[in-house]
This record gives C-alpha cells, structure tokens and sequence, in this order.
C-alpha cells in the first residue's frame, strides 16, 4: 500500500528530530559514526517532494516548507 502525503511528512518530522539528537550525541562523543542513514532518509524523502507540489494542499505544502527549513538550520 502507498503511503499518503501526510504519512510520509509525519515520518519526515519525526526523522529531523531524531537526526538533531544524533547529531547533539556524536558531537558529544557519544557515538562513534555521524547518523548518515538518517540523513539519507531525509535526503531521500525532501527529493521525492520538491518537485510534487502540485499534489500537496496548501497546509501539505506549507508543512513541507517549515520541515525544509527545519532540517537545514
């Protein structure tokens, strides 16, 4: 079953909060690799969404904008 707009948005979240606490522990000398599966998750998902626009609802879109910015910062 493909997974909805809203579902892959939601993973998409939840994967940016968890990639900053990955980063905040290798940084810290916690772990010994940087969270590179993550950031390819993110990569991967921001790629497949930028140029589908036209399929998001404006709260879709605007979701999308805030989680781009959240992952660049």
């Amino acid at each position: 079953m493909a997974r909805s707009i809203d579902e892959d948005l939601g993973q998409l979240e939840r994967d940016v909060r968890q990639l900053k606490i990955e980063y905040e522990q290798y940084f810290g000398g916690g772990k010994a690799r940087p969270p590179s599966d993550i950031e390819w998750r993110i990569d991967t998902c921001l790629k497949r969404y930028s140029d589908r626009s036209a399929e998001m609802n404006y709260g879709q879109r605007f979701r999308y904008g805030n989680l781009t910015q959240m992952y660049s910062k």
